[in-house]
């Protein structure tokens, strides 16, 4: 298997059982709703401990007052819904945020750990599953 069909194979295999964040990593507390523009957002600037969440041609989408509320509307507009309900408490923000990277890094090592088992002579990992990564719209910040 080469690097291209591995990628291939890597992406029909992980759609299957992905898990879709928030929805599957909920916890308890008060939330606000937030409206998300339905295309790519992007980390942007910190002004005065607050983040801005811009598009992709510099507009500004959002504002978060901390940055697991960035993290957290980064991570839920994968799938880009218009909505989305943010947690209020930062420690509720937080701890979603956090079970849901780990859950990322954990793909990230099952891409790899499959890599090596399923490519001959591969030499380029963390490329590949960032390859993965990038074919199912997913990022880790």
């Amino acid at each position: 298997m080469n690097d291209k069909e591995f990628v291939q194979y890597m992406v029909e295999k992980l759609k299957t059982g992905l898990k879709s964040f928030p929805a599957d990593f909920p916890e308890e507390g008060e939330t606000k709703e937030t409206l998300l523009p339905g295309k790519n957002i992007l980390l942007g600037s910190e002004l005065f401990g607050s983040f801005e969440i811009i598009d992709s041609q510099g507009n500004l989408v959002a504002t978060a007052d901390d940055y697991y509320e960035a993290k957290f509307l980064l991570y839920s507009n994968r799938t880009m819904p218009p909505l989305v309900n943010v947690p209020i408490s930062e420690n509720v923000r937080e701890k979603s945020v956090k079970n849901y990277e780990k859950y990322l890094d954990r793909l990230v090592k099952e891409i790899m750990d499959e890599y090596d088992l399923k490519v001959e002579n591969g030499k380029d990992r963390m490329r590949i599953s960032n390859s993965v990564f990038n074919q199912m719209n997913l990022r880790r910040y």
